[in-house]
């Protein structure tokens, strides 16, 4: 039974309002949560409760909820209401300029994060110093996924809250699943046509001289990538340099699968793949569809990063 709570009040789904339809994203890597909920409304009662734009709901069902979700849109349809929503509020689309010195991640990302209503958590990330940081002209959820680029880290938007992870420990975590073909509808499994990087530089033009850190995978037969950001020491440019290799190898083999309703997988678990050829092996899933009201799910998946990295 999927339920309801809209600004506070649990919504009693009655015949006449009942959800006729009901998809949640649950995603990582800087995709804010979705939902989207349709709704059988013959006698308008949607209509004329009026519910408007960055007003806060939830949608659960069983141990699968949405948390706390943000209206981002409103419709209808003949005799019927349609209502969507993101975990990050509409204030988060707006965009500015600001630096801060001396500030520690956690610090950084929870100032940001206040800016719109929301909370930060760190877990299992290291809460660097940084000696500046320059947010030019983004919005918030973009400066926070770029901090998490750098640093190697998965970003999660659930709940009211930005949560940093540790991208590396989730991938090497155990599987939650174990997935045979007869269990998949509609698999999509691939291998990208896009160049793999084989190196990052970064580096950077200060007042005492120029900081240049290198990252590389000595296995991949790829391209390079120099990024020009402000760094403190060569120490960070090296780290920042490893986390930009990560985030531009990730999805290289890369595949999709429908399931039936599992509630122990979610975005960022590993499951494994047997008996699928080459393309069996352990998979990191970077995003899951929920289709509530099918009790379907459709896993986004990518093979882990194999190098120190």
């Amino acid at each position: 039974m999927i339920e309801l709570i809209y600004e506070g009040a649990d919504i009693n789904l009655e015949t006449d309002v009942a959800i006729t339809g009901c998809g949640y994203s649950d995603c990582v890597h800087g995709r804010a949560d979705s939902v989207r909920v349709r709704f059988s409304d013959a006698q308008k009662l949607w209509r004329l409760w009026e519910p408007k734009k960055g007003d806060a709901f939830e949608v659960k069902q069983g141990a699968i909820r949405t948390g706390k979700m943000f209206v981002s849109g409103v419709g209808t349809r003949e005799n019927m209401f349609i209502l969507t929503g993101s975990a990050t509020p509409l204030l988060a689309l707006g965009t500015a300029t600001e630096s801060w010195e001396n500030i520690r991640l956690s610090e950084l990302v929870t100032r940001m994060a206040e800016q719109v209503g929301m909370t930060a958590e760190l877990l299992d990330v290291s809460d660097r110093l940084y000696a500046r940081f320059d947010r030019m002209n983004t919005t918030i959820p973009a400066a926070v996924d770029f901090l998490c680029r750098r640093e190697s880290a998965a970003l999660k938007a659930f709940d009211g809250r930005f949560i940093l992870l540790n991208e590396k420990r989730l991938e090497q975590a155990d599987p939650v699943a174990i997935i045979r073909p007869e269990d998949m509808t509609k698999p999509e499994f691939g291998i990208s046509d896009r160049p793999l990087l084989r190196d990052v530089t970064v580096q950077y033009v200060s007042g005492s001289g120029q900081i240049r850190g290198r990252w590389s995978d000595s296995k991949i037969n790829g391209g390079s990538l120099i990024v020009d950001t402000p760094v403190s020491s060569q120490g960070e440019a090296e780290r920042f340099a490893k986390g930009f290799l990560r985030a531009a190898n990730r999805r290289e083999t890369f595949g999709a699968v429908t399931l039936i309703y599992d509630d122990g997988i979610a975005a960022g678990n590993v499951i494994e793949v047997r008996d699928y050829g080459s393309f069996s092996g352990r998979y990191y899933v970077d995003g899951v569809r929920h289709d509530m009201t099918n009790e379907r799910m459709r896993l986004s998946l990518r093979r882990p990063i194999e190098g120190d990295y």
